[in-house]
């Protein structure tokens, strides 16, 4: 997750490690609380966090939201035959379309899937140094 805000925030002029005082921390949790308490001014969370999906409701404030990147792509077994990938690919697209599928959906904490757009996969892959 830092290395795909480092990313972003470089692309939009702020060149964290030179421009600013950096601090990794691994839990999104901590993040906010160190937000909340002054211990840190700003920190880079995961759109798919508790911290995320509940700042705005606390009154806490986004300076940015970066464009929306994959967060990660499911794969499977050479062996398992093309079709059955296909029909795999299809069940977790259409998630979204049902409300058995959107419990399901809230409970991976994810808004849901698409299927893949591997050349922009492949370029986060590149920017993040992959």
């Amino acid at each position: 997750m830092a290395r795909l805000c480092d990313v972003d925030l470089r692309a939009n002029g702020v060149d964290v490690v030179k421009d600013t005082k950096v601090q990794y921390i691994r839990e999104q949790d901590v993040l906010g609380y160190a937000v909340e308490t002054g211990i840190l001014d700003a920190a880079g969370v995961s759109s798919f966090s508790g911290v995320a999906r509940n700042w705005e409701k606390k009154g806490g404030r986004v300076v940015h939201r970066s464009t929306k990147q994959p967060y990660f792509p499911l794969i499977a077994s050479p062996s398992m035959p093309k079709g059955e990938v296909e029909k795999v690919r299809k069940a977790l697209v259409q998630l979204s379309e049902s409300d058995s599928g959107k419990e399901v959906l809230q409970g991976l904490s994810v808004q849901g899937f698409v299927t893949g757009d591997q050349e922009r996969l492949l370029k986060m892959l590149v920017m993040l140094g992959g």
